[in-house]
Parts: C-alpha cells; sequence; structure tokens
C-alpha cells in the first residue's frame, strides 16, 4: 500500500520497506530519479539502534534536538535496502522519527519509506484538498490520510550527519541543510 501522510514539515507519499513493487511505484507517480533515495520514518527513537550505527551520545543528542531533523547514518540492518533496485545508492541512510500520531500509527507495523508528496521538482504540499487534486489520477492505488486536513508551512528539516564521533564531550555534525 502507498500513503500520503502529514509529518512535521510537509505531507510525505510512502510505502512500508518490505514492500518493493509499492517502493518503485513511488519513483513512478514522483518520476523521481532512482539515483535519489527514500528516507526511512522510524517509531521512535529506540528503533535508530535497530537499523543504523549510532553512539549513545549521538542518540541523546536526537532526543534533544528541537527542530524538525533527517539525519543521515550508515545501515546496520542491509535488509532494509537488499531487495532495492537502487541499493546501491544508500551508503547512507536519511532516517526520521514519528511525530504525530499519524506516523506513530502507520509505523507501529514497519518502518517506513517516504519522501515529500509532490511530483519531483515541484513544491511540497501542506494541504488535503491540493493532494487529491495533485494525486486524482492515483487514488485508486494511493491512500490519502485525512486525519490532519491542513498542516502549516514549515521550513524544511534540517539535514544533518554525525562527524568525528572521538570527542567524549560533544556531538560533532555536518549540516547539508540547515534552516533553524
Amino acid at each position: 500500500m502507498i500513503f500520503i501522510l502529514p509529518t512535521d514539515t510537509c505531507y510525505w507519499i510512502g510505502c512500508y520497506t518490505d514492500n518493493i513493487e509499492d517502493y518503485k511505484r513511488i519513483y513512478e507517480i514522483k518520476n523521481r530519479s532512482f539515483s535519489k533515495p527514500l528516507a526511512i520514518f522510524l517509531n521512535n527513537f529506540d528503533e535508530i539502534e535497530k537499523y543504523a550505527y549510532i553512539s549513545e551520545k549521538q542518540l541523546d543528542f536526537l532526543k534533544k534536538y528541537n527542530h524538525p531533523f533527517t539525519v543521515l547514518l550508515k545501515i546496520k540492518d542491509k535488509k532494509l535496502i537488499e531487495k532495492l533496485p537502487n541499493k546501491d545508492n544508500y551508503k547512507k541512510i536519511a532516517f526520521r522519527i514519528a511525530d504525530n500520531i499519524v506516523l506513530k500509527n502507520y509505523t507501529k507495523k514497519w518502518p517506513i519509506f517516504l519522501t515529500s508528496a509532490n511530483f519531483s521538482w515541484e513544491l511540497e504540499m501542506y494541504n488535503n484538498l491540493d493532494l487529491k487534486n495533485k494525486f486524482k489520477n492515483y487514488l485508486e492505488e494511493v491512500e490519502i490520510d485525512d486525519t490532519i486536513k491542513e498542516i502549516p508551512i514549515n521550513k524544511p528539516s534540517n539535514i544533518f550527519e554525525f562527524i568525528d564521533d572521538n570527542d567524549k564531550n560533544n556531538v560533532n555534525i555536518k549540516y547539508l541543510r540547515k534552516n533553524y
């Protein structure tokens, strides 16, 4: 199943990480290049340790981080990507944590691949009615969650990765995109 869900930044389109056909279909719907990997949403912070390499200090940093974020981490559990047609593009994976009840409900079953719910090179979407109009040709195969009708227009998440974990007192990060 492919679904469109509200996040803390905009609406995103996604599927469960165990459904490779839906994963490929998201790329087709969005006209997205397979060279651009999708992010993975997890239900909670504890799941990060299951799927990626992260230190306790880095995990504590993420738990206290007070802005929407996407963190790039080296993957530990290769089962998430081993069957993907573009698995070689996943040197690191962009992880996000479910931030609302809708996402938490969807990620209870399994992590989900997600990307912004728009066509490639178009602006993000924040309104449920706009989504239905934009994706009207795909509504038989795409479920749009109606729990939240509109999301306030927000800045995109900060994207960063951890660097130089040798410092015992500090977490060093490299921002790839910083909006807050």
